[in-house]
């Protein structure tokens, strides 16, 4: 994820920042989420895109970002 700075605002409209968090237990839940994830669909796709485009989706899910 890059950050993106756009200088022209609108006056009067609200700003989103989005941080993520840097707690060292949700490292760890993350951690434990990967390793007791069941992988065996992305062992079984085809082609390398497939492969790719699912796990990107699969840690997206589990950070939260889509």
């Amino acid at each position: 994820m890059s950050a993106t700075f756009n200088n022209k605002r609108e006056i009067g409209k609200d700003v989103v920042l989005v941080t993520r968090s840097q707690d060292p237990n949700g490292k760890a839940l993350l951690a434990q989420a990967l390793q007791n994830f069941n992988w065996t669909p992305l062992y079984r796709m085809q082609t390398c895109e497939e492969m790719v485009s699912y796990f990107y989706n699969t840690n997206a899910e589990f950070v939260g970002s889509e």
